[in-house]
């Protein structure tokens, strides 16, 4: 899956208990692969506004990315999240285990730049 200027990578096949399922970002326009993980370590991409648990797109759609977890997952990985916010923490009372699968669709930042690693 690709956008303008990364492409979005899932290394599944590689998953191991120490790692999990890495996510990788190749950013074309410096010629360089990254690895997509939050400053806590979780896989990948941050939700820096709602403070939830990191996400992946499935679809990437204009400007948006669009991933779906299923609830039991997605209350399961926001249990110890630093600092969800008061609207996520809201969203989390309203569903339990057995919801429908929650769809995430999130803004991709226009502008925004990956700090570059100078070793």
């Amino acid at each position: 899956m690709e956008d303008s200027r990364f492409l979005y990578l899932s290394a599944e096949p590689y998953w191991n208990p120490a790692m999990g399922s890495p996510r990788l970002l190749f950013d074309k326009s410096r010629n360089m692969g990254m690895t997509a993980k939050t400053a806590s370590g979780e896989n990948g991409l941050t939700d820096d506004i709602l403070g939830g648990p990191a996400f992946w797109p499935l679809i990437i759609s204009n400007n948006e990315y669009v991933s779906v977890v299923n609830a039991d997952e997605l209350i399961d990985k926001s249990r110890n999240l630093p600092n969800p916010s008061a609207q996520f923490k809201k969203f989390l009372q309203s569903i339990d285990e057995d919801s429908n699968p929650v769809v995430i669709i999130a803004t991709k930042r226009i502008g925004y730049s990956i700090p570059q690693n100078d070793k």
